[in-house]
């Protein structure tokens, strides 16, 4: 996930995190991590991401890595 995807586009809309929490029904702690590449949303975040930014934010790249394989 690019963690300045979803800053990026705060940025260009001039929206605080504190907003962007409300409009996907979240805290603003969150929106921080997610930003901060701390924390990965979940499915149903995902959708309000997308569904927020109209698009312009795809679920693509939101999605993190999975997990490496300890084996191998």
């Amino acid at each position: 996930m690019k963690t300045h995807t979803i800053k990026k586009w705060r940025k260009q809309n001039r929206i605080t995190q504190s907003e962007f929490a409300d409009l996907i029904s979240v805290s603003r702690w969150t929106v921080n991590r997610i930003e901060n590449g701390e924390r990965f949303p979940g499915r149903e975040t995902i959708g309000r991401i997308v569904d927020a930014t109209n698009g312009e934010i795809g679920a693509a790249e939101l999605i993190g890595s999975p997990p490496q394989s300890l084996s191998g």
